[in-house]
């Protein structure tokens, strides 16, 4: 997947992580997908979301 790819995906997990709730099976199936694909990405994003704290690299 190129940077443009990983940008678009990063997009999808805050929305998921902003709406709280997926609209259906197709939806539920990205969900899966892209919270496996990038579990450590979706919870940082939650954590900004959340806290406002945002997550570096070290």
């Amino acid at each position: 997947m190129g940077r443009q790819g990983y940008i678009q995906a990063l997009h999808k997990l805050e929305r998921y992580a902003l709406n709280g709730q997926l609209g259906g099976m197709a939806a539920v199936l990205e969900y899966n997908s892209l919270t496996s694909a990038y579990p450590v990405e979706f919870e940082c994003i939650k954590k900004e979301l959340q806290t406002g704290e945002l997550t570096v690299e070290s």
